[in-house]
């Protein structure tokens, strides 16, 4: 039997933020790692996925002071969010030659001084390296697109020039640079709006990218921290990730699509239709018809059970598109081919034997 294709209207589903993120999805984040750990790699979404702490292991600390955040971290300081002075871990080394090779000289000789002064004491970590530390520094900022730059050189600068100390042996910067801390915390809060709305002005979906910004700002500030956070990782992958424009609509990297629904299904409280809707009008595919179609579905004594699963895996994953008869699965994935076929054999069983 053929696998029918089922949209809203003849639905079809399939499955559902590391970039740095300053600011990418839910659900049950144990099945979703088992069952995704059957697919391609290339799949992953990036970030977020995922691939999101950009933290090496080692005793080695760097100036930046973001990580991007997962589905369910809370997400970065804000302004009413007590900034940390403290060295963080260090992120890994970017692949990105170009955005490197893009980035101020001032900042690669702010690094290299910071390092030079973190290896000049006798803790310095024996794990890393002076070179390897000067990577990790650039590298921290390799995907910002020139956002906060400055800012983040400045405080790698005062950080150097006040030089280290041995604390229960591990190098602490004896400044902590109080004003040039605060002014790249200040930068970075709004990042993942700076990076999206960036990304809409190069593809041409926005005329207006302080205009976007302030709107994406607006959006981001959900009461729920949750929610809040799932809604920053989205316009953060997209603003790493890229997106395409199709008649005004933003249609997210694939990559993204899981987080675009993490985010809906969190505003909208778990209630499945609502976030497929939801989902289905972001992606250009949305119908009037689409949440009356979904519930009526939902409702059928017999099949409605197999229907919400499917929603529910589609929603998880995020491996969605839209196809002729609106929001449709990928033809291509694999992640929740049970449930499409539970569904599909429930609407039409096959014939007895």
């Amino acid at each position: 039997m053929n696998k029918p294709s089922f949209g809203l209207s003849s639905l079809v589903i399939a499955v559902a933020f590391s970039s740095l993120s300053v600011g990418c999805l839910g659900g049950d984040d144990s099945e979703k790692k088992s069952k995704a750990s059957n697919t391609d790699d290339s799949q992953d979404a990036g970030t977020a996925s995922e691939d999101d702490s950009n933290t090496d292991e080692t005793d080695q600390s760097t100036p930046a002071d973001t990580k991007p955040a997962t589905k369910d971290e809370p997400e970065p300081a804000t302004k009413d969010t007590p900034t940390d002075t403290s060295d963080p871990e260090p992120a890994s080394p970017s692949n990105d030659t170009g955005d490197r090779e893009r980035l101020p000289e001032s900042l690669r000789e702010a690094c290299m001084s910071y390092c030079d002064a973190q290896y000049a004491v006798d803790c310095a970590p024996q794990a890393s390296s002076i070179e390897i530390c000067d990577l990790q520094c650039v590298a921290s900022v390799s995907n910002q697109r020139q956002f906060c730059i400055e800012e983040y050189t400045e405080r790698t600068q005062c950080l150097g020039e006040g030089g280290f100390e041995c604390v229960n042996d591990y190098p602490v910067a004896r400044s902590n640079c109080a004003s040039e801390t605060v002014a790249y915390s200040e930068c970075v809060q709004d990042l993942p709006c700076k990076l999206y709305c960036a990304e809409l002005a190069e593809i041409g979906c926005t005329d207006d990218e302080l205009d976007c910004r302030e709107q994406c700002v607006a959006e981001t500030t959900d009461d729920d921290a949750l929610c809040r956070s799932r809604q920053n990782n989205y316009v953060n992958c997209i603003g790493l990730q890229g997106a395409t424009c199709s008649d005004g609509n933003v249609i997210p990297h694939r990559n993204c699509i899981s987080a675009l629904f993490d985010a809906a299904d969190c505003r909208n409280d778990g209630n499945v239709c609502a976030a497929w809707c939801e989902g289905a009008a972001a992606l250009g595919c949305g119908s009037a018809d689409c949440q009356t179609d979904c519930e009526e579905r939902l409702g059928d004594a017999t099949c409605g059970t197999d229907y919400e699963r499917m929603l529910d895996c589609g929603i998880r994953y995020g491996y969605v598109g839209c196809g002729e008869d609106g929001l449709e699965t990928d033809p291509e994935n694999i992640l929740c081919d049970s449930e499409v076929e539970r569904y599909a054999e429930c609407v039409d069983p096959p014939p007895a034997p």
